[in-house]
């Protein structure tokens, strides 16, 4: 409890995320509150996120017409971003909306979502299926020019809309400086339609054939500059996005998304001794691998095994992880460098241990190894992952969120995770059925049969889709119906 105690005193409840400005989203610490909340019933966790995410959803921080987040918001009501627009970012705003979603099925959570990657695939997506690094702020040498407007600019493209002008706070002024306009929501929707004599329905059709006229508009206008690059670690973020997302609102496109981004790190940045690198551009790969391009995209293949339970992908996450350790662990802390041996020494080796707008290396490395040691009945790896944390504990308590991808790596150490099997014919129906639940501390595995893990051995009864729910490799009665799973899984 007391590390939520310490972190309460910096949220902003009204405003949401934390109490200062400039503000960061800072994704992994929401997920934490979400996992705190789902394992303690405490409303303040939950109502911490929930709140951040409405004033985040209806800041100028999101991009109100096309979709996608900015970086940061300048101020501390998400008014005003910095309109630069990151692909870490987005990716794990898309995880965290969908996560909050499951748990509180918000449609206005499924629509961030689903905006926010028909952003990533208009604007950030390679034909080949990778992600770019960035859209910069400025276009024609103006900080915003391409997100903002001018009233009469809008009523050009809308004509005299008073009903949309009131809904995106347009002033004739002008609602930031130079006499533009960012459009951003403060009044409810229920207090829109009625002042205008509609209903919430009619609102929601005007204001999306509004949002399509602007986006066609806005289309016509120079565009912010690209930065093309292809980062392994920052892809495999989006990647872990798009499988978030496929598994919470079931839409098998973000699955064909997802694996055709997992064949391309095969097939041109996983080398065959299973080195990654970290950059992809016009054509080939180069630069070796950091420690984040390894932790992201194991827990990226992990996530895809959740989705898909195709083995192939655990397999891909145990080659790269025991690659990470033959070359980025040091054996003397129990943490991993951020470089590896092979590289030329530079003066020191250093570690990254603190979570930021991206969790940590080092976190996101000890929870991989948490996973696979479940997956694979392999205590080295969960001793390893202990260690870890006991290196970090003192600042995992008392550090919010910056030691959160921390902290739910102790919420597992704490409370035991789940590991559920499916096994049988259906055991995609059912694993579906299953994500309709928000269950943070379960690792899924099955199959149509055991395939090759020790952990689904025995596991497969003819003619019937079972499902076990088992802890410390104990299992309790198989079942056949995911809500008994479920209660199960709540005892």
């Amino acid at each position: 409890n007391n590390i939520f105690s310490n972190w309460k005193n910096n949220i902003d409840f009204t405003n949401g995320g934390y109490s200062r400005a400039p503000k960061f989203p800072l994704p992994v610490g929401f997920q934490f509150l979400l996992h705190y909340n789902y394992l303690t019933g405490d409303k303040d966790a939950l109502n911490a996120v929930t709140t951040t995410l409405n004033k985040m959803a209806e800041g100028g921080i999101y991009d109100q017409v096309g979709g996608g987040f900015a970086r940061y918001s300048t101020d501390a009501y998400w008014k005003v971003p910095h309109f630069e627009k990151m692909l870490y970012d987005n990716a794990q705003l898309v995880s965290l909306y969908a996560s909050a979603y499951q748990l509180t099925k918000e449609p206005l959570y499924k629509s961030i979502v689903y905006e926010t990657l028909d952003f990533v695939e208009r604007e950030l997506t390679s034909p080949e299926g990778n992600f770019y690094s960035s859209l910069d702020a400025d276009s024609e040498g103006e900080e915003g020019k391409f997100y903002v407007w001018k009233k009469d600019e809008l009523q050009k493209i809308l004509g005299n809309d008073a009903l949309i002008m009131d809904y995106y706070n347009v002033t004739d002024k002008g609602n930031w400086e130079n006499g533009n306009n960012i459009l951003f929501k403060t009044i409810p929707d229920k207090k829109i339609a009625d002042k205008y004599k509609i209903t919430e329905f009619e609102l929601s059709k005007r204001i999306a054939a509004a949002k399509k006229e602007l986006l066609k508009a806005r289309s016509k206008k120079v565009r912010p500059a690209l930065d093309d690059k292809i980062l392994t670690a920052w892809n495999a973020l989006m990647l872990k996005g798009y499988i978030d997302a496929y598994r919470v609102f079931d839409e098998q496109r973000f699955l064909d998304v997802a694996l055709k981004n997992a064949a391309f790190i095969l097939k041109n940045i996983k080398k065959p001794d299973n080195r990654l690198d970290r950059n992809f551009k016009n054509g080939k790969s180069s630069i070796n691998g950091f420690l984040d391009d390894y932790a992201f995209t194991i827990d990226a293949f992990i996530a895809l095994y959740q989705a898909t339970c195709d083995e192939r992908w655990l397999q891909q996450a145990q080659q790269l992880s025991a690659y990470a350790i033959a070359h980025f662990y040091d054996n003397k802390s129990g943490m991993f460098y951020y470089t590896s041996d092979i590289d030329p020494a530079l003066i020191a080796r250093k570690m990254e241990i603190a979570d930021n707008v991206i969790p940590a290396a080092n976190s996101a490395m000890a929870k991989n190894l948490f996973m696979l040691g479940h997956y694979f009945y392999n205590d080295d790896y969960i001793d390893k992952s202990k260690i870890m944390l006991e290196n970090v504990k003192q600042d995992a308590l008392k550090s919010g969120a910056y030691y959160a991808n921390w902290d739910i790596l102790m919420a597992w150490f704490t409370s035991e995770p789940y590991d559920v099997a499916i096994v049988g014919k259906d055991f995609i129906a059912k694993r579906k059925e299953l994500d309709t639940y928000y269950l943070p501390n379960v690792f899924l595995s099955g199959g149509k049969d055991e395939g090759k893990l020790s952990l689904l051995e025995g596991k497969f009864i003819p003619e019937q889709t079972t499902i076990y729910v088992c802890q410390n490799k104990t299992c309790k009665l198989p079942v056949t119906e995911v809500k008994k799973a479920v209660q199960q899984i709540e005892k």
